[in-house]
């Protein structure tokens, strides 16, 4: 009777562990308990200049196309003016595929506000995709608020490719790629390298 005992102590142990494992690995990571991760605290900042803005991009395989301030009230969502802030246009990686003969890139468009809370917000745009939207940040509920009039930097992107071409984008495999997942890959590094 005693050798069972032991048995299913020495067996609860590993299990106890494996059990606070994954607490433990969050905690050491900077996470928490509960699951969810923790941000690092924002660090708001002021604009000084768009063409500034524009100038600390200097990501290889990246051209600028346009760089500008966007006065306040010149833009609307839902009817609600977005404050003063910059707009960045450009686009990453362009190239003549070798498979379909067509022109591809990740293009994308940038806004940071004036008054920037330190936070970036990447807007995907859905479908197809093959346009870049306007970089407002759309949040859940529709178009009633956005994370640009939030302070938020925002990036938006057409996913490597023009809209033009429908569903025949797919034929390029490196387009397949940028619309899946490495548009944002790309990109991401990109902006946050801008904002820092």
């Amino acid at each position: 009777m005693d050798r069972k005992i032991h048995k299913t102590r020495s067996r609860a142990l590993p299990a106890a562990l494996a059990a606070a494992l994954p607490a433990l690995l969050l905690a050491a990571c900077g996470g928490s308990s509960d699951g969810i991760a923790q941000l690092a605290e924002a660090r708001p900042a002021t604009l000084l200049s768009c063409t500034d803005l524009a100038a600390k991009i200097s990501f290889p395989n990246t051209r600028i196309t346009a760089a500008e301030t966007v006065a306040a009230g010149a833009l609307a969502v839902a009817g609600k003016p977005i404050a003063e802030h910059c707009r960045v246009t450009g686009r990453m990686h362009e190239r003549v595929s070798t498979v379909d003969g067509q022109n591809y890139a990740v293009g994308f468009e940038m806004r940071l506000p004036r008054d920037w809370n330190g936070r970036f917000f990447y807007q995907a745009n859905g479908g197809l995709d093959g346009v870049v939207s306007t970089a407002v940040g759309a949040l859940g509920g529709g178009p009633l608020g956005n994370a640009l009039q939030m302070g938020f930097a925002v990036l938006s992107s057409d996913a490597g490719h023009a809209g033009s071409l429908g569903p025949f984008f797919g034929l390029d495999p490196q387009a397949r790629l940028d619309y899946g997942y490495q548009a944002v890959g790309k990109l991401t590094p990109m902006a946050r390298s801008a904002l820092q």
